[in-house]
């Protein structure tokens, strides 16, 4: 409730993950409501907005998730990365050594001269955006804690073009591959405590 104290909420919040709460599979969801491929693909058709003056291009995440698998292992992997439309078939993620989803792709996929699948989800749950941004434990996949924040299972259905598994319930998903040859720049970034991020190159 709005009058909730924040101490209350962060109690709960603490209490929630201590009992983390693994997925459920389901046959579909809302994400697949719409379903687009080939050539009817066209990034630029998403509602991507421009969020701060000195910035030059559309970012698709920044409240979003980034979704990728471990290939040797069972880990699925939630982040928060910025996402940012260069053509209608091209994003540019930060993936660097600094988040898990980075040395995943670096350790695992360009280290072998192979292409991750990625999905890039947009519009799930708060609490699943909240999950993506805590600090677990390595190895730990955070839709688990976000069943726990939820206290039941979070619904997950399969990606179009990979094993990857993305809430059922998302507005957006954006599946791809992350080229281990293909660098872009990263346009400038307007930060929430008011800076402009630099560019940069980003897979």
């Amino acid at each position: 409730r709005p009058e909730t104290h924040l101490r209350i909420i962060q109690e709960e919040y603490e209490k929630r993950i201590l009992t983390p709460v693994k997925p459920i599979i389901v046959n579909t969801g809302p994400c697949k409501e719409v379903i687009m491929k080939g050539e009817e693909v066209d990034l630029c058709r998403l509602p991507a907005t421009m969020n701060m003056e000195g910035e030059d291009a559309r970012y698709l995440g920044t409240w979003d998730l980034i979704i990728v698998k471990d290939p040797d292992s069972d880990w699925t992997n939630w982040g928060m990365y910025r996402a940012t439309i260069h053509n209608r078939r091209t994003l540019g993620i930060t993936l660097n050594i600094s988040n898990d989803g980075g040395r995943i792709f670096l350790n695992k996929f360009r280290a072998n001269n192979k292409p991750m699948p990625i999905a890039v989800v947009v519009g799930a749950d708060p609490l699943c955006h909240m999950a993506a941004i805590a600090d677990f434990e390595l190895l730990e996949s955070e839709v688990n804690y976000a069943g726990g924040l939820h206290q039941e299972p979070v619904e997950l259905v399969k990606c179009e073009t990979s094993d990857i598994l993305v809430p059922a319930r998302a507005e957006i998903v954006v599946e791809g591959v992350v080229l281990p040859d293909y660098v872009v720049s990263r346009n400038p970034f307007g930060e929430y405590a008011g800076y402009m991020a630099p560019p940069a190159d980003v897979p």
